[in-house]
């Protein structure tokens, strides 16, 4: 039967698939087994399955899962099943195959319209994107082209604000009939600004357009600086200038001219001629009491009235000039100081609360002087005409006087002044020339009339006071150097400069006198001569001691007296030694020490020992009479405490000498003729 020689298969496994496997697995065999037995051939079969293949494990699992007959009856029935179950679940198969391919028929008719139709749509498209394109590449252009103009008019509109004046500022910057106002200051601002900016122009390779602005601007500026030269100086006329509360746009019209110097210069000129007449003419007026018009002023006392008293008069014209000057500074101060509240910001720029600030647009390179400079060159045009009347009454006065003590007063009252006027208008102007040179004039004078007064002094033959006080030239010159040490220091000069003042006025008003004393000493004799040195040294340190500007010359001064202090302490022991008696035996103990001269006589011991009984018992009183003409009796008794002190030493000496000889020579009993000891000596003394 064909039926039975098949092998069993499982529903949904098809028989080709099992029949491969078995080839398969026969073919896995390694000795093949040829027989013509058919039953041979199936066990043979059998026995060459491998039953580690897949397919194989899932059929034998399949078969576990169905029961299979045992009979060969069931066997062929359920071989047939299998063979049906495959046949039918084939047809299936087939079935679905049917319906996929209609379905795909059905995709590929839908494929073929959906061609027809992108085919038709793609030639339409391009028929129409062909008659477009020229439209559209001109649209393109069109946009690109308003977006360049709507940019070139932004950029055009941004230049005209920032680097063109509108008609209004034009018109309020050089119109005459408008007003100089907050508006005036602004456009002008904008102007300069402007024209600043512009110059950034210069540095393309396109010049034409900053050169054009430029130009235009250039022109506007010069037109608004004559209009506001012409507002400021008809402004001039009428200002109050002693009023403080001034218009914000005069001190903006000033400092807006300062950066024209030609323009600035001729306004301040005439402010200046002006303030010089009206200065002139109050000095004159507070000097003699009259008005220019020639008539009397009334509430002034006229300075002229104090004329009989040279300090008060100098004094009194000095301090006018002096408040002044302080005051036409404080005026002018506030006269061109930039009130800012008042002022747009825009106008006051970054030189906001300044005086001045200069930029010469006329001569980049010129010399233009400083804010403090140009306000101090000012007030001194506006003072110079009082300064000059002022010179000639103080010189009047300067030559007028003879008395030194009052010269010397005038001089350092200039002196102050000018250092004064140095601190407030500086070094370069009439004001300061004037009191430099009345300063050295008062300074000439003071100098001539000291010189006239040592002449004078010298010309006299003096004689040594017998009671050896300072003679009276020297106390009348310490009088008049303690006079003058005082009006020095009560000036506010500087320490140096002071100092180095007065060492020359020491020089020719106390030296001289000094030196006198010292040369009237050569006709006196010791101690005379010590004591009136020491005397005269010593009235000059009381008077002069005290004063700060003396320092040099007291220092000097004591140095020396403290050299003839000494000096007279040794005068004075030597005639304690020679009094005593006992030169001759210092000397013969002295020279025996040097193995030279005669040797110690008990007759000359003898002698020395009663002399000295006779010389001790008023030995300090005969001591401190020979300084009773010393003025100050305290270093007297130093001087003699000095002495005594050395005598004594010198005693200490002689008894421990005296002592070696006893015991050098036996023979000798020389405590019996010279019993005195050094403790007894020193009470007696005492």
């Amino acid at each position: 039967m064909a039926s039975t020689s098949q092998s069993p298969s499982l529903p949904g496994v098809r028989a080709d698939n099992m029949s491969t496997s078995s080839q398969k697995d026969a073919g896995s065999s390694t000795l093949p087994i040829r027989s013509s037995n058919p039953l041979s051939a199936k066990v043979a079969s059998l026995l060459s399955a491998s039953y580690s293949d897949a397919g194989f494990k899932e059929t034998l699992e399949l078969i576990d899962e169905r029961s299979i007959p045992i009979d060969a009856k069931g066997r062929r029935t359920f071989q047939l099943d299998l063979h049906k179950e495959i046949i039918d679940q084939n047809g299936q198969v087939l079935d679905e195959f049917r319906n996929v391919t209609e379905q795909m028929r059905h995709i590929q008719t839908a494929l073929t319209a959906l061609n027809t139709k992108y085919q038709q749509m793609k030639t339409h498209s391009t028929a129409a994107h062909k008659e477009t394109r020229g439209t559209l590449e001109e649209s393109s252009t069109l946009l690109q082209n308003h977006k360049d103009s709507k940019a070139k008019q932004a950029t055009l509109d941004a230049l005209r604000a920032h680097f063109i004046l509108s008609d209004a500022d034009i018109q309020t910057l050089t119109s005459i009939a408008e007003d100089i106002d907050e508006q005036f200051f602004a456009a002008f601002a904008k102007a300069k600004k402007i024209s600043k900016d512009c110059e950034r122009w210069l540095g393309f390779e396109a010049q034409t357009l900053g050169l054009e602005l430029m130009a235009q601007l250039s022109k506007t500026i010069n037109l608004a600086y004559q209009k506001l030269y012409r507002w400021t100086q008809k402004e001039m006329g009428t200002i109050n200038v002693e009023n403080p509360q001034m218009r914000t746009e005069m001190r903006l019209a000033l400092r807006t001219l300062s950066e024209r110097p030609s323009l600035f210069q001729s306004c301040l000129s005439s402010f200046a001629d002006a303030r010089q007449r009206i200065l002139g003419d109050a000095f004159h007026e507070a000097l003699t009491g009259s008005l220019p018009n020639g008539k009397e002023s009334t509430g002034v006392k006229p300075i002229d009235m104090t004329a009989h008293d040279p300090l008060r008069y100098a004094g009194d014209m000095l301090a006018w000039i002096h408040s002044a000057t302080v005051g036409e500074r404080e005026i002018l101060d506030a006269f061109f100081t930039v009130d800012g509240d008042a002022v747009d910001a825009e106008a006051k720029g970054a030189s906001y609360m300044q005086v001045w600030n200069f930029t010469n647009d006329e001569s980049p390179d010129g010399d233009i002087p400083s804010p403090a400079q140009l306000l101090n060159n000012l007030v001194d045009r506006a003072i110079s005409s009082a300064a000059r009347l002022l010179r000639q009454r103080v010189e009047q006065v300067i030559q007028g006087n003879e008395d030194v003590i009052v010269s010397y007063n005038i001089c350092s009252l200039v002196g102050f002044y000018r250092d004064t006027f140095e601190n407030l208008v500086g070094r370069a102007g009439a004001l300061f020339e004037c009191m430099d040179n009345l300063s050295t004039e008062a300074t000439r004078q003071f100098r001539g009339l000291l010189r006239d007064r040592v002449t004078s002094l010298r010309s006299e033959v003096p004689q040594t006071p017998t009671d050896l006080r300072p003679p009276p030239f020297l106390l009348d010159s310490l009088k008049y150097l303690e006079a003058i040490a005082k009006t020095h220091e009560s000036s506010l000069s500087t320490a140096p400069a002071a100092s180095s003042e007065f060492d020359e006025i020491l020089a020719e008003a106390f030296e001289p006198f000094l030196n006198g004393c010292k040369d009237m000493t050569k006709i006196l004799e010791m101690p005379d001569r010590l004591i009136f040195l020491i005397n005269c040294q010593r009235a000059c340190l009381t008077c002069l001691g005290s004063f700060a500007v003396a320092k040099s010359m007291t220092e000097s001064v004591s140095a020396e007296m403290n050299e003839k202090t000494a000096e007279l302490a040794t005068e004075q022991h030597q005639f304690l030694i020679g009094a005593s008696g006992l030169g001759d035996v210092l000397n013969i103990i002295q020279n025996q020490a040097t193995d030279s001269g005669r040797r110690l006589d008990l007759n000359v011991l003898e002698a020395a020992s009663h002399a000295l009984d006779q010389f001790l018992p008023s030995a300090n009183i005969d001591a401190m009479e020979r300084l009773s003409l010393l003025e100050d009796s305290t270093l007297a008794r130093k001087i003699t405490g000095t002495a005594v002190a050395q005598f004594c030493s010198d005693f200490d000496d002689l008894e421990a000498r005296l002592l070696q000889l006893e015991e050098s020579r036996g023979d000798l009993d020389l405590r019996t003729v010279f019993p005195r000891t050094g403790a007894e000596i020193r009470v007696l003394l005492s």
